[in-house]
């Protein structure tokens, strides 16, 4: 359980939006986990189960106090242009673009990404669509790209590329729910080339 914290860690601090929260909640989960060891069935995933107690705490504390926005929505703000000058993307690249994506796509990015879990566990702990999940990862991934591509930086091997794979999880075809967002991401292409056209007219 020990090597699980600093990833129950994270995970809270992404549904509290609090540090001092997000500690509290950890403390509660393994407490509750503790108590529930006996239901835990040897050779499931632990690091699944802990973090399906941890989100069922904070959906108790927000019915129980009536506050909280789980499904906020971050706002994308304007993106500058960079130099020409091309760069590889690292951890610390995708860290800096990473607030804004949704808190739903933080998370499940997190799971399928970084923790390694399937699409069907993260959709368990979610308590959501499979569909939905893979629909959340692959839109989070084509808005870091899109983010990325106004910076000119190209995945490195690594973590961040991990991250950023489309290959790292199974195939998954985007339908209709993704238009919207594909022509904001197109918007965002036509509004860099717009600038670079503009600096090259006054220089």
């Amino acid at each position: 359980m020990s090597d699980l914290m600093p990833r129950l860690a994270s995970y809270a601090r992404s549904l509290t939006r609090n540090p001092d929260a997000a500690q509290d909640l950890v403390q509660d989960t393994v407490l509750k986990a503790w108590r529930s060891r006996a239901s835990f069935e040897a050779g499931t995933n632990l690091k699944a189960w802990t973090f399906r107690i941890l989100r069922n705490s904070f959906l108790s504390q927000v019915r129980r106090k009536g506050a909280g926005q789980a499904g906020e929505t971050a706002e994308l703000i304007d993106v500058p242009v960079a130099s020409n000058q091309e760069s590889v993307v690292t951890l610390g690249d995708v860290r800096r673009l990473w607030p804004r994506l949704t808190p739903e796509q933080q998370r499940c990015i997190q799971f399928v990404g970084i923790e390694g879990l399937s699409y069907e566990e993260t959709a368990t702990i979610e308590q959501v669509p499979v569909g939905t999940i893979k629909s959340r990862v692959v839109r989070g991934r084509q808005m870091l790209r899109a983010l990325l591509d106004q910076a000119n930086v190209v995945p490195a091997k690594g973590t961040a590329s991990r991250i950023l794979s489309v290959d790292s999880s199974p195939r998954y075809e985007p339908s209709r729910v993704d238009d919207e967002h594909s022509k904001q991401i197109e918007l965002l292409r036509r509004w860099r080339a717009e600038r670079a056209a503009a600096r090259c007219a006054v220089g």
